[in-house]
């Protein structure tokens, strides 16, 4: 199983229950990890893309050839990202790139049954984003 590390939130409390705010001043960056199901091994995976450290990943994706598709939190990104949505992995998970860009914060990632489609949901306006997708996960880029 894998999992989505955003990195965490400060809290703030508000009159009936506690909301996560923005980046804490402690902020270490976020992960994608491994988890063994059958012994419970916890493993990172991947903390960074290229030259950036992951901030903020979010709710992933496998395709059917090995490929994570996940997109970053804009509270959580660098400035370079504030507004950057996917980003694919090859099979052999080597080598993180980024797809898609400048579309509204992402929150949320799903592909079409055919994996043609890489579908993205913005954040705060909670609609559906659509991007074609050119070749498999192992070398692709949306578009």
């Amino acid at each position: 199983m894998y999992v989505c590390n955003n990195g965490g939130f400060s809290w703030i409390p508000t009159r009936n229950m506690i909301m996560p705010g923005p980046q804490p001043d402690d902020y270490l960056g976020g992960s994608i990890s491994g988890v063994d199901m059958q012994s419970g091994k916890v493993e990172t995976v991947v903390d960074e893309c290229g030259e950036h450290a992951l901030r903020g990943p979010e709710r992933s994706g496998v395709d059917r050839h090995g490929g994570l598709w996940f997109p970053i939190s804009a509270s959580a990104a660098p400035a370079k990202w504030m507004s950057e949505g996917c980003i694919i992995s090859s099979p052999a998970w080597r080598r993180f790139v980024e797809t898609v860009h400048g579309v509204l914060p992402a929150n949320g990632i799903g592909l079409s049954p055919d994996e043609n489609t890489v579908y993205n949901r913005g954040d705060p306006d909670r609609a559906l984003w659509a991007y074609e997708i050119s070749e498999p996960a192992s070398s692709s880029h949306a578009t």
